[in-house]
């Protein structure tokens, strides 16, 4: 027979049930934590001292403990985990490994069970039954943070929601181990921990930028993967800025590793980034030395290490270490790491990325030290770095290559007695040191955006002093009469032509300052024309030749998108010739070879630009053919596959456009009678025609995409790769499209879109990216409204001219960026319309908002427009007629101003 339980009895258990939610609660934080989490939800004294009787003898595991009390601890543990969640299924995933604890919860791998694409997740649980209260509700806060955070070394949410209560994240699985760790087992060096950690800071200035401070920085929330990727986790106790603190996420909860916790987070003060900021120089310290910059025993108390905190000052990274490290933490890295521990917050650096910047002259400090030589060491490093394309992309320490040859005396051929004589005085040494040191840096700098996002203001900044610094030289050359040494000339015209590329490219990820870059292009071919003036030595000469063939083939892709067409054919066609006696002088230069086919491949888009097919397809065929011969020898070098995959990705476009245009008509008369026959025999041919085109070029682009995968993975942490290889899936994408390949070619574009978004949010400044993540929306936005889901094309495309008008207004010359602006106006337009509502009463209800949105569009396209005439027959870059009509009759409808 079943009793029931009396009221008493009843009540007793349900208090024994919330103590040990309390203490299951309290045993899973941080020792320092717990009296005051006890403290904080005891009823009473009484309650508080059996609560802490218990917490101890948790703690100790003394053998003591009374059986009930051993038991209830037991018990207590085993109501937070003793549920068996392996094997659960919870939406789209199920359960499989449980792959870490903590105080919020359990984190468990899991895999997907409509075996969509994307491999195994991480699942994360609020604790069971914790589905209120203050951690549900730094659970929640964390979904929210993470669904706001979108970077390429966060690890990413993708989904969530409740199971029997129990709220869960999912989110993207992170192979990698903590950075120390990392650190450690590969044997990195302090300058590759110091590029390591970068990255990170890279990713903390983002989220304070976006609101969010993450004040749980240590090694094991900043994971690294084995590709060398970092992935910051864990924003379980992150805090948004601005907002009034909530439950679970305010200061007073103090929920923290207490060891990387800055001054403020102890004393329980007002939180701000620069709290991270001294969490990563915690970082920074531990992994330049091995060892935390707080060295207490094993039996300190949590008193002595928060005495510590706030009171002490380390002992500076240098003299922790020993023999060559301890000289080299002394070139400044000990005056970054000692600023970022910093007792009070404003005597820190202002940001995670003034740390990062701080640390990027460190870095340029630590490789001088690293040398034997100048001379020695700039070889080395362009044997390391040296493009396909003749070798420019170490160009500007070619030039510090020069300057130290003439410093040193090598050479002494080329500089006469009194030359060298000068040479050696002290001063005029030290003079040239100088310029070295600061010019080396300014490179440094400029060269940095091509492989990791910095903002576009700094690169601006870095190139205006590298300019200053080339023109110091050559008044230094001048001034003690070496103007005529062909090296030096040489060094400056490849560092001009380095400053050049990142300013407006044609490869890679660049300022988009053509009237810039275009200068550049022009000090440098004379800089290299003096050199050969000279009449330089062999080497010398070669690489002036290569360099001026890069400076003319690049020159020539900005003229053509500045339609001088002309000048950009007849300098397209000059680099052609150089670069052609390079390879032909030595045959067995595959360097040679390789440039070449870069500079062909530039013919190639300046022609195809001009509508000259034949000539166009000439170039481009004789560009993959050495290309396809050399790369096999190369098949891990990022730069080879990356022009190779250029060579693809014009193959492919210029098959679409073969595919866009409309079946030519036959000149004979027509019997009248045969006319709908004619009509319907001349469409087949032309959808026929049409389909192979897309086929054909869908099938170039995935070439192009499986080149670059490599690439990416050899280098995953270069963003010009990562960008190139979103532009080849958006181009993809479009193909598969005319195909009638919907499904597939919406997941290209989409991938395309997320790729280009995350690069951007890192550094929102930077044109390229902008443009990119603008060119994507609109590929995307065009191919919602072709499916008849306007709504949706309004979304993709209204960012897209956001992102346009933000960059405008464009330069008179820039009448590409004018067109795609334009288009994307009309694109814009075209959806509003499309999702406007249709009324039958028109004359007496309002015109819909999306109406007049939609005239407002069309408006400022056709402003845009109107200036723009055809240069030349076939001019691409005009505006299409029939829109500019459909604009104009709409516009007809709109209501006057």
């Amino acid at each position: 027979m079943t009793g029931t339980a009396s009221p008493d009895n009843a009540a007793q258990a349900a208090r024994w049930q919330r103590l040990k939610r309390i203490l299951a609660d309290a045993l899973e934080m941080p020792a320092e934590q717990q009296q005051a989490f006890l403290a904080q939800h005891a009823y009473d004294a009484h309650e508080l001292h059996e609560l802490l009787s218990l917490q101890a003898a948790g703690q100790s595991q003394s053998p003591l403990l009374d059986a009930g009390s051993g038991a209830m601890l037991a018990e207590a543990v085993s109501a937070r985990f003793g549920a068996d969640w392996l094997g659960r299924e919870l939406g789209s995933y199920r359960l499989v490994e449980l792959i870490a604890r903590g105080g919020m919860g359990q984190v468990y791998r899991a895999e997907r069970l409509d075996g969509a694409p994307g491999g195994d997740v991480a699942i994360k649980l609020v604790r069971d039954g914790l589905g209120s209260g203050a951690l549900a509700s730094r659970f929640f806060a964390e979904r929210e943070i993470l669904a706001r955070l979108q970077h390429p070394n966060l690890a990413r949410l993708l989904d969530g929601g409740v199971a029997d209560g129990v709220p869960y994240l999912v989110m993207e699985l992170v192979h990698g181990e903590p950075i120390d760790t990392y650190c450690q087992r590969n044997a990195l060096t302090l300058e590759q921990r110091i590029a390591l950690f970068q990255t990170l800071c890279g990713v903390v200035h983002y989220a304070h930028g976006e609101g969010i401070v993450h004040r749980d920085l240590k090694p094991d929330n900043v994971l690294v993967t084995h590709h060398g990727d970092v992935k910051l986790v864990d924003f379980g106790i992150a805090k948004s800025l601005g907002n009034q603190p909530q439950a679970g996420t305010a200061t007073t909860v103090r929920v923290m590793t207490l060891a990387c916790a800055s001054p403020e987070q102890v004393r329980g003060q007002p939180i701000t980034p620069a709290s991270d900021v001294y969490s990563l120089g915690v970082l920074l310290y531990q992994l330049l030395t091995g060892q935390a910059p707080y060295r207490l025993d094993a039996a300190s108390d949590d008193l002595e290490v928060r005495k510590a905190i706030c009171e002490t000052t380390p002992v500076r990274p240098s003299r922790v270490v020993t023999g060559a490290a301890r000289q080299a933490l002394g070139q400044g890295v000990d005056a970054v790491v000692m600023k970022a521990l910093s007792k009070e917050p404003g005597q820190r650096q202002s940001s995670a990325l003034a740390l990062s910047q701080e640390l990027s002259a460190c870095r340029h400090r630590l490789a001088q030290g690293q040398r034997k030589t100048w001379a020695g060491a700039a070889v080395a490093f362009v044997r390391q770095r040296r493009a396909p394309a003749g070798a420019v992309v170490g160009a500007g320490v070619l030039a510090l290559a020069a300057l130290a040859v003439v410093a040193w005396g090598w050479h002494a051929r080329e500089v006469s007695s009194q030359q060298a004589h000068q040479l050696q005085q002290v001063q005029q040494v030290h003079q040239l040191q100088q310029l070295q040191q600061s010019l080396e840096s300014s490179l440094a700098e400029i060269e940095a955006g091509q492989e990791s996002l910095v903002p576009a203001s700094q690169q601006r900044a870095s190139i205006a002093h590298g300019v200053a610094r080339l023109a110091e030289l050559k008044d230094w050359m001048a001034t003690n009469g070496l103007s005529a040494q062909p090296a030096l000339h040489m060094g400056i015209g490849m560092a001009y032509v380095r400053i050049a590329q990142v300013q407006g490219g044609p490869q890679g990820i660049h300022l988009n300052d053509t009237a810039g870059a275009m200068g550049n292009y022009a000090l440098a071919v004379a800089a290299l024309d003096t050199a050969l003036n000279h009449q330089p030595d062999g080497d010398t000469a070669r690489r002036a030749r290569q360099a001026k063939a890069m400076a003319h083939s690049g020159w020539a892709r900005l003229l053509q998108w500045e339609g001088q067409y002309d000048e950009a054919k007849s300098m397209a066609a000059e680099a052609v010739a150089d670069a052609a006696g390079i390879a032909q002088a030595d045959v067995a230069d595959e360097q040679g070879r390789l440039l070449l086919a870069r500079v062909q491949l530039d013919f190639a888009h300046v022609l195809a630009s001009q509508q000259k097919e034949a000539e166009a397809q000439a170039a481009l065929h004789a560009a993959l053919a050495l290309l396809e011969a050399v790369s096999p020898k190369h098949p891990m070098d990022p730069s080879v596959a990356e022009v190779l995959a250029d060579a693809h990705v014009l193959r492919g476009q210029r098959w679409m456009h073969a595919g866009s245009g409309t079946a030519s008509q036959a000149g004979h008369a027509v019997d009248p009678g045969h006319v709908g026959q004619v009509a319907q025999a001349v469409q087949t041919v032309h959808t026929i025609q049409t389909s192979r085109s897309a086929e054909e070029a869908a099938k170039a682009f995935q070439q192009a995409e499986d080149g670059l995968e490599p690439a990416v993975q050899a280098q995953p942490r270069s963003v010009r790769l990562q960008w190139r290889l979103a532009l080849v899936r958006r181009d993809g994408g479009v193909a598969l499209w005319r195909l009638g390949r919907e499904r597939e070619a919406l997941a290209n574009i989409q991938r395309a879109q997320q790729q280009l978004q995350a690069l951007h949010q890192t550094a929102p400044d930077q044109p390229l990216l902008q443009l990119g993540v603008a060119e994507v929306s609109l590929a995307l936005g065009d191919i919602l409204l072709a499916t008849g889901t306007a709504d949706a094309a309004v979304q993709a495309l209204a960012p897209a001219v956001a992102l346009w008008t933000d960059l405008a207004p464009w330069p008179s010359s820039d009448r590409r960026a004018q067109l795609r602006h334009a288009q994307a106006l009309y694109a814009l337009g075209k959806a509003l319309l499309a999702r406007a509502p249709v009324s039958s009463n028109t004359l007496n209800e309002p015109i819909p908002a999306d109406w007049l949105q939609a005239c407002e569009s069309f408006g400022r396209s056709l402003k845009l427009l109107a200036p723009m005439q055809p240069r030349w027959p076939g001019d691409p870059l005009v505006p299409d007629a029939a829109r500019v009509l459909e604009m104009r009759q709409v516009l007809r409808t709109c209501p006057t101003a």
